[in-house]
């Protein structure tokens, strides 16, 4: 079983990991349960990327979906959060960059995504 769940903790409460074999994403988080592409699912980096959406979603009192979706400061906010947790558990900075700088409909320029990221 192990091979296709595991569990990790965000704050006090348990956040699922479910192998997947989804082709949209590496992985997409539902608050307390997370698929995970399967290629990704010892992925370090991507695991504490998630745990960092699930307490986000903590933080806004279940907020952050709606705040994510209809808000691009905001979205930027959380993904650069997110991405610098990657950082620190091994995804190279340059890799981080171009995923928030490519996939989040951001208004920044590419310099500006690596200066947040190192800040």
């Amino acid at each position: 079983m192990r091979d296709k769940i595991f569990i990790k903790w965000a704050w006090f409460l348990p956040v699922l990991f479910i192998k997947s074999q989804t082709n949209i994403h590496d992985a997409q988080n539902y608050f307390l349960i997370v698929k995970i592409n399967d290629k990704h699912f010892n992925n370090k980096a991507l695991i504490q990327h998630e745990l960092v959406h699930t307490k986000q979603f903590l933080r806004t009192f279940g907020l952050h979906f709606l705040l994510y979706k209809f808000n691009d400061s905001y979205r930027y906010k959380a993904e650069l959060e997110a991405y610098k947790a990657s950082k620190k558990y091994g995804q190279c900075l340059v890799s981080c960059a171009t995923y928030l700088y490519q996939n989040y409909n951001i208004d920044k320029s590419f310099q500006t995504v690596i200066t947040d990221l190192v800040s």
